[in-house]
């Protein structure tokens, strides 16, 4: 075996190796991940919670006065209806017992529903505090003159340099509050408000002395009354917040709420809400103990994994991320970190104390958890992701990324195509149904109204009665554009990679060609399967040489049949070139044809050539056996050492490959030598 052979030989090996280990590290912080995972969203509690909220807050109907229209609170639509929403389901779900048996009498006893309590079992903490944001009043410059206006003041849409904080009210002055600082909120309309300068707070529960059935000495729903009465919200009113945090004894969780309702400069209300569930102190069972250690094995895998990037990166520098998966790898480990960040301020920030008669402010800690889950399922896609990199040594998922790998360059192109067709598209259905349809009224709406048609949920008959001309005609266009051009393009560019996979996969099977799956498999099949006690030399090796020598037999029996098909219509259109004309001649196809002495020395020399090279190829092939057993020892050894000379072990790696490379440049000059 030449040099050249020898060092790529070795590089393989000990690239192989190398990714056999790192496959046993990830397997192994994957099975970690995923306990945690499966501990931590194993039961339905969180879904339970907000499903109680729901049905109770949401989902309630209300008449409104002097008409045969019901309501909800999510199809809330003025401020009125509001008002009719809060002294009519809200109080009589939060206040009046609605959400459990409506039994106003609570009798004494665990069994029973108290006061303060949703839904039987989850307490109200502190107060309930009803709010809102204001703005300033601004002189009105639209085409018609101030003079010609009954109210020359207008109102703008909510912004930090125009929030209004100075006192209002009819017949009742409100003042701003202090509150602590809060998370910005996000309203359906993408807009971003902080937390309410104007609040009322409201108790928990009623008084002992309140008649449900009559509102007498019921201080809640009179307090209920007077926000009306009052004017609370008016129309410099731009943000309307109703806040209130659970507990539930049960399942040992706290349940933040907000109904938010916004109020447009083109009047009218839009209802949204925000249910978050958690639990800030998970210490009290013992799955909860498991859980965190669990937590903290993860962690120190994690670590082990950003030493290792690390020493990687400090030996390789930026060439490092040119492997195939570094850069995902390293984004989700610092995604890890990040879920620790906001665990820790999620447990900094909990209130240290729950006073019933103030408001506890525990959004700022359902936030964080809401964001370290949302980080969390970031790190979930990324970490099954990878499974497909130390998978890939098998045939079928190595052409299967490989064909995602090598169409990246036409898909690339592609995406590019479909991102400027739906922003033209965007904006053309905001343009022609903006006005009309709530999912096309800003750009970033049509925007996602349009990529439904990739899921071939798209409503047709809307756009066709707002617009009867440009419906049927942006419909043919987007979907002639992006279903049966766009779509069949990108279906072409996956089967011609496909294709091209495909016959290098053929290709190398025919040559032989070893490659690092074939070089992973037989790794674990003789230093790991093969070396199990007991079972691998008597049950697993037998079986695989029972299988190998199948395989080998019904291998050779095609090339057989192939040769043998090929003598029988060789002689057959022998037979017929020769077939004899003349009757007399018919006796000629039985003589023996006469051989010469000298062609028949001629062929015992060449067959004494050809057993001498037998000879030679066989010494070759024994020869390198023992030269890639040696090989395997060296490495082997290696690699019972890596832990402790596990930087020498790499570089050995980079060392060999550079010297494969130099003996090609090596022998490239020879060749050029030798043609000059």
């Amino acid at each position: 075996m030449t040099a050249h052979n020898l060092a790529s030989h070795a590089a393989h090996k000990l690239r192989a190796r190398r990714e056999i280990v790192e496959m046993l590290k990830y397997f192994g912080f994957l099975a970690l991940f995923l306990t945690e995972v499966l501990l931590h969203s194993s039961s339905d509690t969180r879904f339970m919670l907000g499903r109680l909220v729901r049905t109770q807050l949401l989902e309630k109907e209300f008449q409104i006065p002097n008409s045969s229209v019901y309501k909800s609170y999510l199809t809330v639509d003025t401020v009125d209806e509001f008002h009719e929403f809060l002294v009519g389901p809200f109080w009589f779900s939060v206040f009046a017992a609605g959400s459990f048996d409506a039994d106003t009498s609570y009798p004494e006893g665990p069994l029973y529903g108290a006061r303060g309590f949703l839904g039987g079992a989850n307490q109200i903490l502190g107060t309930i505090r009803i709010g809102q944001l204001r703005v300033q009043a601004q002189p009105c410059a639209g085409v018609i003159p101030t003079a010609n206006l009954t109210q020359p003041y207008c109102f703008p849409d909510y912004a930090s340099d125009v929030e209004s904080k100075e006192p209002f009210g009819l017949t009742r002055t409100y003042y701003p509050s202090e509150h602590e600082s809060e998370p910005t909120f996000i309203s359906v309309s993408n807009r971003a408000y902080p937390g309410p300068t104007f609040t009322v707070e409201l108790h928990n529960h009623e008084s002992d002395e309140c008649d449900v059935g009559t509102k007498h000495g019921c201080e809640v729903y009179e307090e209920l009354e007077a926000l009306r009465s009052t004017k609370f919200f008016d129309a410099a009113t731009r943000a309307i917040f109703v806040d209130l945090s659970t507990y539930s004894y049960n399942a040992d969780a706290i349940t933040v709420v907000r109904l938010f309702l916004e109020q447009t400069m083109g009047g009218g209300l839009l209802a949204t809400k925000n249910v978050v569930s958690f639990r800030p102190y998970p210490t009290t069972t013992v799955s909860d103990r498991i859980y965190i250690a669990v937590e903290v094995a993860l962690y120190l895998v994690v670590l082990g994994q950003a030493y290792t990037a690390l020493t990687n990166l400090r030996y390789d520098g930026l060439s490092y991320y040119r492997g195939r998966g570094s850069l995902t790898n390293d984004v989700n480990i610092v995604l890890f970190f990040v879920v620790a960040a906001l665990k820790m301020l999620m447990f900094v920030s909990l209130p240290t104390s729950f006073p019933a008669d103030t408001y506890i402010n525990l959004r700022t800690s359902a936030n964080y958890d809401y964001l370290s889950q949302s980080v969390n399922s970031l790190n979930c896609f990324l970490s099954i992701l990878k499974v497909f990199k130390y998978l890939s040594f098998l045939p079928t998922f190595s052409i299967l990324t490989s064909t995602v790998s090598s169409a990246l360059h036409e898909l690339l192109g592609l995406f590019i195509m479909i991102a400027i067709l739906l922003f033209g598209g965007s904006m053309a259905f905001t343009l022609a149904f903006g006005t009309s349809l709530a999912h096309y009224s800003v750009l970033l709406h049509s925007f996602y109204s349009l990529m439904s048609i990739f899921t071939l949920k798209f409503d047709v008959e809307e756009i066709f009665e707002v617009n009867r001309v440009l419906g049927p005609l942006f419909f043919i266009s987007f979907v002639a554009l992006i279903v049966l051009v766009i779509m069949h393009m990108l279906i072409a560019c996956f089967a011609n990679a496909y294709l091209e996979q495909k016959e290098s996969h053929l290709l190398a099977q025919t040559m032989h060609a070893s490659s690092m799956g074939h070089e992973i498999a037989n790794h674990l099949l003789y230093h790991v399967l093969f070396r199990i006690p007991y079972l691998g030399p008597r049950v697993f090796q037998p079986l695989y040489q029972r299988l190998a020598a199948a395989n080998s037999s019904s291998s050779d029996m095609a090339p057989a049949l192939q040769t043998s098909t090929h003598e029988f219509s060789s002689s057959s259109a022998m037979k017929l070139v020769h077939k004899p004309t003349h009757p007399s001649s018919a006796h000629a196809t039985g003589q023996i044809v006469p051989v010469n002495a000298s062609a028949l020395e001629e062929m015992n020399q060449i067959d004494a050539k050809n057993q001498d090279v037998l000879h030679l190829i066989e010494e070759l092939e024994d020869a390198h056996t023992a030269l890639v057993k040696d090989i395997d020892r060296v490495l082997e050894q290696l690699a019972q050492h890596k832990i402790r000379h596990g930087p020498e072990v790499d570089r050995l790696g980079n060392q060999l490959d550079a010297l494969k490379k130099m003996e090609d440049e090596f022998e490239a000059c020879i060749a050029s030598l030798a043609a000059s």
